[in-house]
């Protein structure tokens, strides 16, 4: 049975790092409730394995390679979603990842830099 606590027939979602884990999820509520959902996500495969998952749902959606930390992808990518989809109503700014070996006082500092671009750069240049 499908839970609808609300209806978002006719709104646009756009989920970042939504081919995967909690973005995922958040996409397979968001398009059970009736809503349209763009995936942003880097790993193509994933991409193609959240719309199945998202369809099966009866969703509508549409996915897109971008790398949340390069300013000129997000620009791009979202006017790519307006154009196609007319409108964004709502954002889950989601994609994320860790990374380096260890703690992270032993991380390097091309790890940090990693992390930070996705992490904290890649929600300022997608919102």
């Amino acid at each position: 049975m499908t839970y609808k606590p609300f209806d978002l027939t006719g709104k646009v979602a756009l989920v970042t790092g939504g081919n995967g884990g909690i973005g995922l999820g958040m996409a397979e509520a968001l398009a059970q409730a009736g809503a349209t959902l763009a995936i942003w996500g880097t790993n193509e495969s994933k991409n193609q394995k959240a719309l199945e998952a998202i369809k099966s749902h009866g969703g509508e959606a549409k996915a897109w390679k971008v790398n949340v930390a390069d300013e000129t992808e997000v620009a791009d990518a979202m006017n790519e979603v307006v154009a196609m989809l007319g409108r964004v109503d709502t954002v889950i700014a989601n994609a994320g990842v860790s990374g380096g070996d260890g703690p992270i006082g032993q991380h390097s500092t091309e790890a940090c830099r990693k992390i930070m671009s996705v992490n904290v750069d890649g929600v300022f240049f997608t919102l």
